[in-house]
Formats: C-alpha cells, sequence, structure tokens
C-alpha cells in the first residue's frame, strides 16, 4: 500500500531553511516511501533570506572568505545522512564564469563582481544571495519524484493545531491579507528577528522624540533609515561589532566617499579617505571599547585539530548539577584554546621552543584544571614572552585602561586596532590563525556537549551569552580592509573612539544624549544616537507574532529554562531539535532551529571540511521528516 503524501512547512526560506531542504533532497532515496509536498514559505525570495537578500547595498559584504562558505556536506561529514558535495562559494563563482553555471537576472555590477570573485576575496552579500538561491534550486532539483516543493512569498504570522490535529498556519502576504494552510509537518526556522524595544530603547526613544532628535535603536543599518544623521552631524555609537563595521560602510562610501590606497613600509593595506562632503562624525564605543578582531592571513603551519583534547566529553559529561560555567567549564575551554596556539608554535617554529611536543602537551593536557603549573610549563618551553598567549589581553586589550581623557582612550583604541592589523595580515604568523582553530574546536564541543541545563541558576547568563560574545569577538570579525577604513576614518577626524565601558545617557539639563564612561557623563554630546549591534532574540519581544504566539496562551512551545527563574528568551527543543510543547513533552509533527531556539549559535554557513554542527544538525531534521513521511518513525539507517 502506498504511503499517504504528507505536507510540510518550512517557515522561513532562508539559509537554515535551505539547508533542510538540501538535507531532504540528499535523503531522500534512502526514504524511498516518503510521500511529501513542500511549502517553503518566506515573504522574500526563498534562499537568501532577509540578511542575505539580493536587494541590499553592494557595499555590504561577507566577514568570511569566499572559500570558507559552504552550504554542501563534504567528506569530513559524519551525520547520519549521505555526503552530497557541492561548490564552496568560490567554486560557485569559478563555475558561473565558466558558464557552467547559468545565474539569469543579474546587474552588470554583480555580474562582474561575481567574475571576478576569489577564494581569499570577501564577496558581497547580493553575490552571496545568488549563490544562496541557486544552491536551493540546486536542492530542489535533486528532489526524488515523490518530494515536491513550492515556494509561497508570506509570512507565517501563526501556528496552532487545529480540530483535527494537524498543524494550521496563518500565512500573510505584503498588503496584509491572511490564509490559513494545513501542514502535517512543520519546522521553524525563522533566523534572526527583530525586537520590540525594551525599556532602555524605550527611554532613550521617547527622549530623543520630546528634544527632536535622532534615535536609532538595535538592527540592521539597512533596515534603517540614516539620512536624519546629517552632514557634519555628530552622532553616538554605541556597538562596535559587524554592525559598526556595515553603518560606517553605509555613512561614508554610501555617501560618495572613498577610498584610496596610501601603504607604508610598515603597514601595506594603510588606506587614505576621499571625502564626499555629506560626511557624519561618529563616536564609536562600547564594553570593549575595540571592533572585533580581524579575519586572519595566516593558514595552520602545522596539522588541523581533529577534536578536543581537553574539554573532553568525558569532563562536560560529569559536570554537576548547579556548575557555574566560569569557574568550572571555563577555564577548560580556555585551556583547550591555549593547547591548539602552542602546538602550531611547535609545529611552525621549533626554534622558539625548548623540548617536544609530545612532552609539552602530555604535560599540558595533564595540568588542565591547574592554571599556575600550566603557566609555570610554558614559561619553561616557551622563552620569548611575546610567544606566550594571553587570553585575558586577546578578550579584552583594554581593561587596564582608568582614566577618562578622551584623547587618551582614543588613541588607545587606534593601537589597538593597528596592532590586530600588524598580526593578523602577516601570513607568518601562524598563532592566529591557531587562535581561531582553538576557538572553533572548543566552541563546537560545547555546543554539542554541554549540559547547560545543570547550570546554577544565578549563573545561567554566562553560557551562551558571555561565552558567545567572545567566540564572536575572535572567530566571527571583520575583514580586514574594514579595520583600514575605520583607521583612514579615525586619521581623517571623521571617527573617534571612546574607549571601554562607554555608552549613552540622556541629558535632560541640555536635551541632548551624551557619552558616559563607567556610566558618568563625559563632556562629549550629540543630537543623534545609533545602536550599532542587533537586538537580542528574545522571542516575548519579537516583532514576530508567530514566534510570540508559539509561547503565548494556547501555544505550541514554551520559553527554554535552563534553569529556575531564568530568562533564556529561546524556544525550548530536544536534543533532535523537536519543539516542546507546554506540557513539556516534544512534538512528534514539528521541529525548530537556529537563533529563535535553545541551539547554540554556530553561524549562518560552514567552513568546508569542518563537519559542521550545523549541517549534521539539518541533516537529523531531515530524516527526522522524511521517516514521519513515510510513516516511519525511526530515522535510522533506513534503506542506504
Amino acid at each position: 500500500m502506498a504511503t499517504t503524501r504528507k505536507s510540510l512547512l518550512i517557515i522561513g526560506g532562508g539559509p537554515r531553511g535551505l539547508g533542510v531542504v538540501e538535507r531532504l533532497a540528499a535523503n531522500g532515496d534512502a526514504f524511498s516511501s516518503a510521500r511529501l509536498d513542500i511549502t517553503v514559505a518566506d515573504p522574500l525570495p526563498a534562499g537568501a533570506g532577509k540578511v542575505w537578500r539580493e536587494n541590499q547595498s553592494p557595499l555590504l559584504r561577507m566577514n568570511s572568505r569566499a572559500k570558507d562558505v559552504t552550504v554542501y556536506t563534504d567528506s569530513s561529514f559524519t551525520g547520519a545522512g549521505p555526503v552530497a558535495e557541492g561548490p564552496s562559494l568560490d567554486e560557485w563563482a569559478e563555475r558561473v564564469a565558466a558558464g557552467d553555471i547559468v545565474v539569469d537576472g543579474v546587474d552588470d555590477e554583480l555580474a562582474e563582481e561575481i567574475a571576478d570573485l576569489g577564494p581569499e576575496d570577501f564577496a558581497s552579500r547580493r553575490a552571496q544571495a545568488r549563490y544562496l538561491g541557486w544552491a536551493l534550486e540546486e536542492a530542489e532539483g535533486r528532489l526524488p519524484a515523490t518530494i515536491r516543493a513550492t515556494h509561497r512569498r508570506a509570512s507565517v504570522t501563526g501556528l496552532r493545531r487545529g480540530d483535527d490535529g494537524r498543524l494550521v498556519a496563518t500565512l500573510t502576504d505584503e498588503d496584509g491579507g491572511t490564509e490559513e494552510l494545513e501542514a502535517d509537518l512543520a519546522v521553524v526556522v525563522t533566523g534572526h528577528t527583530d525586537s520590540r524595544h525594551g525599556p532602555r530603547e524605550e527611554r532613550l526613544n521617547e527622549f530623543a522624540g520630546r528634544h527632536g532628535l535622532t534615535y536609532r535603536g538595535p538592527g540592521q543599518p539597512q533596515d534603517s533609515s540614516l539620512e536624519e544623521i546629517a552632514p557634519g552631524e555628530l552622532a553616538l555609537v554605541t556597538g562596535m561589532g559587524l554592525t559598526f563595521v556595515d553603518l560606517v560602510a553605509l555613512l561614508f562610501e554610501g555617501r560618495g566617499g572613498g577610498f584610496e590606497p596610501d601603504p607604508t613600509p610598515g603597514d601595506p593595506g594603510r588606506l587614505r579617505y576621499v571625502p564626499s562632503g555629506r560626511e557624519p562624525r561618529l563616536a564609536a564605543g562600547s564594553r570593549r571599547g575595540v571592533p572585533r578582531l580581524s579575519k586572519v592571513a595566516a593558514s595552520l603551519a602545522g596539522p588541523a585539530p581533529k577534536g578536543p583534547a581537553i574539554l573532553t566529553d568525558e569532563f562536560l559529561d560529569a559536570l554537576p548539577e548547579g556548575f557555574h560555567f566560569s569557574r568550572d567549564v571555563l577555564p577548560r575551554a580556555l585551556a583547550e584554546i591555549e593547547y591548539h596556539v602552542y602546538r602550531e608554535l611547535f609545529a611552525a617554529h621549533p626554534e622558539r621552543t625548548r623540548g617536544s611536543w609530545d612532552e609539552f602537551a602530555e604535560r599540558f593536557v595533564a595540568a588542565a584544571d591547574d592554571a599556575a603549573a600550566r603557566a609555570e610549563l610554558v614559561a619553561e618551553a616557551v622563552p620569548n614572552e611575546s610567544d606566550r598567549l594571553s587570553l585575558a589581553d586577546v578578550n579584552d586589550p583594554l581593561r587596564e585602561l582608568d582614566t577618562r581623557d578622551l584623547g587618551a582612550r582614543d588613541e588607545a583604541v587606534a593601537r589597538v586596532i593597528r596592532a590586530d592589523l600588524e598580526a593578523r595580515t602577516d601570513p607568518d604568523r601562524t598563532d592566529t590563525a591557531a587562535l581561531v582553530a582553538g576557538v572553533l574546536v572548543a566552541h563546537a564541543q560545547l555546543a554539542r556537549r554541554l549540559p547547560a541545563h545543570r547550570q546554577d541558576p544565578d549563573y545561567a547568563e554566562e553560557f551562551p551569552g558571555r561565552w558567545q560574545t567572545f567566540f564572536s569577538l575572535v572567530g566571527s570579525g571583520p575583514p580586514p580592509f574594514r579595520l583600514q577604513e575605520i583607521l583612514a576614518l579615525h586619521r581623517a577626524g571623521y571617527v573617534s573612539f571612546l574607549g571601554p565601558r562607554s555608552g549613552v545617557a540622556a541629558d535632560e539639563d541640555k536635551g541632548l544624549f551624551v557619552a558616559t564612561i563607567d556610566g558618568e557623563p563625559t563632556e562629549v554630546r550629540a543630537r543623534a544616537v545609533v545602536d550599532a549591534f542587533l537586538p537580542h532574540n528574545d522571542i516575548k519581544n519579537s516583532v514576530s507574532p508567530l514566534l510570540r504566539g508559539l509561547i503565548g496562551d494556547g501555544g505550541l512551545g514554551r520559553e527554554y529554562v535552563p534553569a529556575p527563574g531564568f530568562h533564556s528568551g529561546k524556544l525550548d527543543i530536544t536534543a533532535d531539535h523537536r519543539l516542546v510543547g507546554p506540557d513539556g513533552e516534544p512534538h512528534d509533527d514539528l521541529w525548530a532551529a537556529g537563533p529563535p531556539t535553545k541551539e547554540v549559535p554556530l553561524g549562518a554557513f560552514v567552513r568546508p571540511g569542518i563537519d559542521a554542527p550545523t549541517l549534521r544538525y539539518n541533516d537529523e531534521i531531515a530524516r527526522a521528516i522524511l521517516a514521519a513521511a513515510s510513516g516511519d518513525g525511526d530515522a535510522g539507517d533506513q534503506d542506504d
């Protein structure tokens, strides 16, 4: 007897939705009895989604090199499903240029970029949108005849269970029209969504309204009107991460300015800014006071990490109820990172070490829980102090800067950026590549294995929250040329740095915004404030009625509570990504993944060759869907 056809609704057509479709295609033949009709619902063209959509400024670029971006599995993949190899972003561009892949309807500027895109280049988000759109089309072309896919240009604004037990989604089109769509199965992969203003943002927004000022709250700068920041006007900027980098590009190059090479013997990548006359001035600050670390130019000279040496499964599995991440886990995570950096030093520069790596590694691992013993070992084996890693300096290079002198703080930040560029653009500084590799090993292991539900409730914000900021600092920074641009603007007098522990407040007496240091006002005042960071993905405060409804009265989900009294703002899901219902029981027809869930953030895309957890998660979800569609709840070996 033929299996009854089932319907699947994929809520969100961005990279994660694409990833699920790709894994459905890869696994489809192994579940030969599955009969499935897929609907991918997204208000924007499927594949790219909102963040990576083609309709945005060509100035906005990816923060990974084209060779480091893929949506496909490869020989490193350890998931249950089959490997289905496909091109990385640079390989795709090469095939487009060669005529092997045809991409229609591309404007001349984008076509030229794709033709010239090389492995080391940082593609525009517009180019990435085309890659993602092609990858979705390619994946749908591989679906077996028993599985069909269609797209709906609409937002899913509600999800409930009908009287017959099936899922019922409310679809809302761009004109506000609604209709209901029934589905047997659904997966929520909405990606990043905006949030409604919190108390701080409401206060600043209300203050701006009363005094005729400009306030731009957290969010993507390309989604916000920046024209109210007038030429010559000073704007206070909070946040110096990737959103700050995008903001700078839009406010300066986006207004007609440009950059010219201005190399010096010690700084070959130095740039000079050519103004348009429409520039604002920015005074930028944040908790750390510095941008994220630049992407590295060096490659590992030694072997690539194969997995954790110190942050082992056994250690994480044995963590007791009520553990503190910073006290009980972080020291081991940092030791893991140090291990990989010193491994690279022994491999790349044995002349700068004493003894053998095997002896050092054995003693280092044995001292995993003894920082003093490790420091003594490093001092013995690494005689040059400049070769020794200080993760405290990496994490917070200006933590000891206690002056309130704005000129001194400004120069201190510029000095940190220059030093970062000098180190991380040097192809011989393989230690910088090892630092990134070590952080990736630790992060992937924590995401996979840490029993976060056992954390002490008073410290539950430490993971993934505080750890994630460190991971992003090291592993998710901007291209080097972006930091060179910021330094060029700094030299030209358009960008100044407020330094660490800085923020903004409302000065009621003067009716202006004021920059603060350690919560105390400075003499820097302005009529405009821009929050250059993304809002926290808090489902209770999301602009998405779907996400709010999932945990509201009568909703199908619940908020993840890792410890009593802790508000995570995330959907609760099981290890296999099933949405957990209000009663604590997981649904057998509803999955969720990505930023709205408790899944530890792992990035939108993956590097080839690293057995990325995101691809394994997508595979698990796809196989579970196919098992449900075939009437078999087992997503195991099936026909393969």
